[in-house]
């Protein structure tokens, strides 16, 4: 009978509650198993699909095949593409300059959530903050609760931000 009461006393909590995530745990997940660098000469360091992304950025179309294409107001970076699968979830997302060349991946350990997403450095160097990365280096790490729920850390496991959309 307790427990009955505290699971319907509990219910709307459990639906639209606060997150059962903290800081710390969402820090301990997020860099369990965590790669601090990455091979990049995997990666092309143009954009293989530059005219295509580019006529759909010029024509206002999101979408194109398996990716979605958006332009990025902060330079350097000029673009970005994210590569979807079949359920809409983003696998991995690219960061260009206005030029087609590679800048920064973003790669994700899962296509549900919760999930974690890291960030490296493809160019020569990147950017981020106030921190200079190397070619292959890990510039950032976000632990995705949910869609709408992130937690977001630097190489060092420093909580920057802690997102929650309506």
């Amino acid at each position: 009978m307790l427990i009955q009461s505290l699971v319907i006393l509990l219910y709307p909590a459990l639906l639209f509650g606060d997150s059962m995530w903290t800081e710390e745990t969402a820090r301990e997940n997020a860099f369990r198993n965590i790669s601090y660098t990455i091979d990049v000469s995997q990666y092309p360091r143009v954009d293989p699909d530059y005219e295509d992304n580019m006529q759909a950025l010029i024509n206002g179309r999101a979408m194109v095949s398996n990716r979605y294409v958006t332009l990025n107001p902060v330079p350097p970076i000029a673009y970005v593409v994210s590569i979807v699968n079949d359920k809409g979830n983003q696998e991995k997302t690219m960061f260009y300059r206005d030029d087609g060349h590679l800048l920064s991946i973003r790669l994700f350990s899962a296509p549900d959530y919760p999930r974690i997403a890291t960030f490296y450095c493809v160019d020569e160097q990147c950017k981020e903050g106030n921190k200079l990365y190397s070619r292959g280096q890990l510039s950032g790490v976000a632990f995705h609760v949910t869609r709408r729920e992130s937690f977001l850390f630097n190489p060092s496991g420093e909580c920057i931000a802690h997102v929650e959309f309506p």
